[in-house]
């Protein structure tokens, strides 16, 4: 059987906890099928990694958004309910895609990973720009929409088509 890895995106205290800086209202509900996605991939043995923001003090990103996940801090750390357990692995990005600045590539590389599925926020920016990038590597890639979350419905619709449409990621 093929090794597949699940990428857990942003799930942090920033977008997720009603106390965040960016919090993105309602997104908790996904949590309790991120739950169940980490334990059928454990029992597995596939890997699952989180796919983080983690900023540095005076990221050019906040000449877009406030000042959010910042390295160290409380708005930057995983939620609770999410907190990575004994093999899991975190990568820490500064850029929308999960793949872009980090060794996400490598890692998937070197354990023999071909395909991906994707859950977490938001929906529109870091998820659709980390499955871009996982099919521009050639990945197969899965979204899983009870997985995934945005702060606008509109463009949560939108880029779910593109991602099915236009760059065949199969949305579940």
């Amino acid at each position: 059987m093929e090794k597949e890895a699940l990428i857990i995106v942003d799930m942090i205290n920033d977008f997720v906890h009603p106390d965040g800086v960016l919090y993105v209202q309602e997104s908790e509900k996904i949590i309790p099928f991120i739950k169940n996605k980490i334990r059928e991939f454990k029992e597995k043995d596939f890997p699952v990694i989180y796919a983080i923001d983690n900023h540095m003090k005076d990221d050019k990103e906040f000449g877009l958004f406030p000042k959010h996940a910042i390295k160290g801090t409380w708005g930057a750390k995983i939620i609770e309910d999410l907190f990575p357990k004994d093999g899991d692995i975190v990568i820490y990005k500064r850029r929308y895609p999960a793949f872009f600045g980090t060794d996400l590539d490598l890692l998937l590389r070197e354990i023999g990973i071909k395909k991906i599925h994707i859950v977490g926020v938001v929906t529109h920016i870091c998820i659709f720009y980390t499955a871009i990038y996982g099919r521009l590597l050639e990945y197969e890639v899965t979204v899983y929409k009870d997985g995934i979350y945005d702060f606008d419905e509109e463009l949560h619709n939108m880029a779910i088509s593109q991602l099915k449409e236009v760059w065949g990621v199969k949305i579940l």
